[in-house]
């Protein structure tokens, strides 16, 4: 799964654009995820913990490097277009996680010496609100819910459907356990789906 040898038959294909998918994670993190007032907190924690608490420092640094930088250099993913890129932020979270740890170490350091600016702290997080609300609010986006639906409601009574990789497959799984749309169908991963190499299961159903 580090490697995402299972996303691939073209083994270490995309190597030459590991330099770029590293630029690509220090941009979310550092504009996208948290704006640069967030990523400036986060270094600055980083630097406290480092005179605080050598051990929780190199613990930190360790996950954010191994979850981070070297996951987006390892993770065998081309960044030639946007939906790459888009692609790629999930498998980033972890690593924003952490990184918010030492925003928080990096606000409570400069808080007791700033005390008259301490309420403008809270600034942050509401930029970051109005910042990503936007882009992650989803409330009106139905393209999955009908499509999905379309592709189950025109199925003849006791259909069996090949979904060809994890989205669609994912989709309607969801629409018929959840939303109970069409249980009479059976929803199967293709031959092609890499969900049957990774659960042999799928290949015995």
């Amino acid at each position: 799964m580090v490697f995402r040898l299972d996303y691939s038959q073209n083994g270490f294909a995309y190597l030459g654009y590991f330099p770029l998918r590293i630029v690509n994670w220090l941009k979310t993190i550092a504009w996208y995820q948290f704006t640069w007032i967030g990523f400036l907190f986060g270094l600055i924690g980083l630097i406290s913990l480092r005179k605080k608490n050598q051990s929780l420092y190199k613990f930190l640094l360790l996950l954010i490097l191994l979850s981070g930088i070297l996951f987006a250099a390892l993770s065998n993913t081309p960044t030639s277009s946007a939906t790459d890129l888009v692609a790629m932020k999930r498998f980033y979270i972890f690593s924003f996680t952490i990184f918010a740890i030492a925003i928080g170490v990096g606000v409570n350091s400069i808080l007791p010496r700033l005390k008259k600016l301490s309420p403008l702290i809270l600034i942050l997080p509401l930029m970051l609100f109005i910042y990503n609300f936007p882009k992650v609010n989803h409330r009106q986006t139905y393209y999955a819910y009908d499509y999905g639906t379309n592709i189950l409601e025109s199925l003849p009574d006791k259909a069996v459907v090949f979904a060809g990789f994890d989205l669609p497959l994912f989709e309607l799984w969801y629409l018929q356990d959840v939303e109970h749309v069409r249980p009479d169908v059976t929803v199967l991963a293709g031959a092609d789906n890499r969900l049957v190499r990774l659960a042999p299961w799928l290949a015995e159903q």
